[in-house]
C-alpha cells in the first residue's frame, strides 16, 4: 500500500507541476517584423510610418458626413420629426437610410479598423515607395501597408483613400483567466498593435506631402 500511495503522490505533484508551469507561464518570444528586431521596426515607422492619403477630398467628405450623422443622431434619436409633411420617429434604422454611406461620386464608402491587404495596389504603393525613397526601408514596411479607407464601384473595384502602417506586436495580460475545463491561468498572450508614427501624408499632383492630422 505504501508503495502504491508513494506512485500516486509522484503522479500528483508531477501533475501539479507541469499545470502550475503552464498556468504562470507568462514567457512571450521575441518577434521579427521583416527580418527586423521590434526595436528597429519601430525606428523604421517613426520615420516613415503613419497616414498616406490618396484623396483628401473624398477624406474630408467622410469625415463631415460622420460628423453629420453624429450631430443628427444626438439631437434626434427617439424623437418625432416632420419629413414631407409626415411624422417621422428617428430610429437607428431611418438614420441609416438618412445618411447612406455612399460619396458624392455614388460609390460606397469603407473604413476598415485593422486594414486590409493592399498587395494588389501596385500603382498606389508605388507612390509610397517614390516618396520613402529607400526601397529597402520601403520593402520592409510594405506588408504592413493597410488599406483603411476605400471606395468601392457598381462593379465592385476598390479604390483606396488612405493607408495606414498597421502591425501588433506580442504582449501579455496579467490577471485571472479561464475556467475549470479549460484550466485556471494567471496572465494571458494578446497582441498590442504598434504605433504607426506621426506622419500623416496627402498625395498633392502626385507626390506624397507631409502635413498635419485633419
Amino acid at each position: 500500500m505504501k508503495i502504491i500511495h508513494s506512485v500516486l503522490m509522484v503522479f500528483v505533484l508531477i501533475t501539479f507541476s507541469a499545470c502550475a508551469k503552464d498556468a504562470f507561464d507568462c514567457s512571450v518570444k521575441k518577434r521579427e517584423y521583416s527580418g527586423l528586431s521590434e526595436k528597429k521596426f519601430r525606428a523604421l515607422l517613426d520615420k516613415y510610418g503613419g497616414t498616406y492619403v490618396f484623396d483628401e477630398k473624398l477624406k474630408d467628405e467622410i469625415r463631415q458626413r460622420k460628423e453629420d450623422k453624429s450631430e443628427f443622431f444626438t439631437q434626434y434619436i427617439g424623437k418625432d420629426i416632420e419629413v414631407d409633411g409626415k411624422i417621422q420617429k428617428v430610429t437607428l434604422g431611418y438614420i441609416e437610410k438618412r445618411f447612406p454611406e455612399t460619396l458624392s461620386n455614388g460609390h460606397k464608402y469603407f473604413e476598415v479598423t485593422f486594414g486590409i491587404s493592399s498587395k494588389d495596389y501596385d500603382i498606389y504603393l508605388e507612390k509610397i515607395r517614390e516618396h520613402i525613397g529607400d526601397d529597402e526601408a520601403f520593402e520592409k514596411l510594405k506588408p504592413y501597408f493597410k488599406i483603411t479607407q476605400y471606395h468601392e464601384d457598381d462593379k465592385g473595384n476598390r479604390f483606396p483613400i488612405t493607408m495606414e502602417t498597421i502591425a501588433f506586436m506580442p504582449t501579455v495580460k496579467i490577471g485571472l483567466f479561464g475556467d475549470e475545463g479549460s484550466g485556471m491561468k494567471f496572465c494571458r498572450k494578446d497582441f498590442q498593435e504598434i504605433p504607426e508614427g506621426n506622419g500623416f501624408y496627402y498625395l498633392i499632383n502626385d507626390k506624397f506631402i507631409k502635413g498635419e492630422r485633419r
